[in-house]
């Protein structure tokens, strides 16, 4: 396993993909990880973000993260 970039490029992508969504899991330290992980790629610099995109479950980090706000889903 391979630790997350430090940040993505202009015009990548990153799948957040899904799993079986057990409640643990949300109050893990992985998941903790990998929230603040994308809420770090919200870039504040005025360069557009990654396209981010959840496959199933995964929704539920990106709302743990932020990406989701204000938004229909």
């Amino acid at each position: 396993v391979a630790p997350l970039p430090a940040q993505v490029g202009i015009g990548d992508v990153v799948m957040v993909i899904g799993s079986k969504l057990h409640p643990s899991l949300r109050s893990s330290e992985g998941w903790r990880q990998a929230a603040a992980w994308l809420r770090r790629l919200a870039r504040t610099d005025g360069t557009p973000p990654p396209t981010i995109a959840a496959v199933c479950t995964g929704a539920f980090l990106l709302g743990d993260a932020g990406w989701l706000d204000g938004r229909s889903c």
